[in-house]
C-alpha cells in the first residue's frame, strides 16, 4: 500500500480496514453512508421549502388613476424593500417636486403584486405621513388590495375612508412610508 505512505496514520488505518473489512464491516459502512445520503437529501428539501428571500430598492411611480404622474427628487426618490416568503415590508422617504397633469386617485407603484385574499383578508388600511402638500389630508393612510400599486387614502372624522386625489395635493410635497402586506408568490 505505498500509495497510501504520504497519507497521515489514522486515514492510513482507516483505508487499511475498508480494505481488509469483513463482510459484517462492509454492512455496517453501507448503512452509515445510507444514512449520510438520506441526511444530504432530507437537508436539501428543507432548505429548498425555506422561503423566497429578496431585499434591496426601487425607484417608484406616483400617478393618477386616470391620466399623469409626479415627479420624485431632492435625492428622495427609492424605497428600499425586502420579502420574506409572501410577505413585503416596504419604507423609506419620498420627495415629490412636480407634477405631469395627474388625474384621478394617487397610486404608488409597489415591488410585488399585492395578494387577492379570500373574504376581504387582504384589506388594510396602513397609517403613512404625507406633509407640506398644501392641503388638509386627515388620517393618511395607504392601501394594497390585490394591484401592483398602493392606493392612498384619507380617514376622516366620521371615520368614512376617502381616495386621495391630485385636488387633495400640491405639486410638490412629502411621504414617508413604512408598511408591510401580503403578495402572490410568483
Amino acid at each position: 500500500m505505498a500509495q497510501f505512505d504520504n497519507l497521515p496514520e489514522t486515514s492510513r488505518l482507516a483505508i487499511n480496514h475498508m480494505i481488509t473489512a469483513t463482510e459484517k464491516d462492509k454492512k455496517l459502512l453501507k448503512k452509515a453512508l445510507d444514512r449520510v445520503a438520506e441526511d444530504v437529501a432530507a437537508n436539501t428539501t428543507a432548505i429548498a421549502a425555506l422561503p423566497t428571500f429578496d431585499s434591496g430598492t426601487y425607484n417608484p411611480t406616483l400617478i393618477g388613476s386616470t391620466s399623469g404622474s409626479y415627479t420624485f427628487g431632492g435625492g428622495q426618490t427609492t424605497l428600499a424593500y425586502y420579502r420574506i416568503g409572501d410577505l413585503a415590508h416596504v419604507q423609506g422617504f419620498l420627495q415629490i417636486t412636480g407634477e405631469t397633469s395627474p388625474s384621478g386617485f394617487l397610486r404608488l407603484s409597489l415591488p410585488y403584486q399585492g395578494a387577492s385574499l379570500a373574504e376581504s383578508s387582504d384589506n388594510s388600511y396602513i397609517p403613512c405621513v404625507i406633509y407640506s402638500h398644501g392641503g388638509t389630508i386627515e388620517n393618511p393612510h395607504i392601501r394594497v388590495l390585490g394591484n401592483t400599486y398602493a392606493t392612498f387614502y384619507k380617514i376622516t372624522d366620521a371615520g368614512s375612508p376617502t381616495q386621495l386625489d391630485e385636488a387633495d395635493v400640491d405639486s410638490a410635497f412629502f411621504i414617508s412610508l413604512n408598511f408591510m402586506y401580503r403578495i402572490t408568490e410568483p
